[in-house]
């Protein structure tokens, strides 16, 4: 968004506004999901914060697995309450479950539905 302060002698001066933390973000395309998968990252919380603003009709859901690709149980896609609307600090859920698994190295896979992720 730019607001226009200042006029003066053919002279602008303009103000650009953001969201905090909302310079960059994956979107998925507009009526497909679209799928973020992170290589194997070394995790040191307990939980797992998302950056996200999910249009009307979108959401956004989080799969956890092991270095190799496998979902742990009960931390995939399908066992993911999903998120919407817009959050800069959404705490992901898996069914009652809040706490990420003691593994610290995983891979998150993103399922974004007329979704922007900014960060995690």
């Amino acid at each position: 968004m730019v607001d226009s302060v200042l006029w003066y002698d053919e002279n602008w001066l303009e103000l650009a506004k953001m969201d905090r933390d909302r310079f960059v973000s994956i979107s998925s395309a507009e009526a497909r999901e679209g799928l973020v998968v992170t290589p194997a990252i070394f995790l040191t919380g307990r939980y797992l914060h998302i950056n996200v603003c999910v249009q009307s009709g979108g959401g956004v859901r989080v799969g956890l697995a092991d270095g190799q690709g496998k979902v742990f149980d009960g931390f995939g896609r399908e066992q993911c309450e999903p998120m919407a609307g817009n959050c800069v600090s959404c705490q992901v859920q898996w069914r009652n479950k809040i706490r990420i698994p003691d593994t610290q190295f995983m891979g998150i896979h993103f399922y974004l539905e007329n979704a922007d992720l900014f960060s995690f």
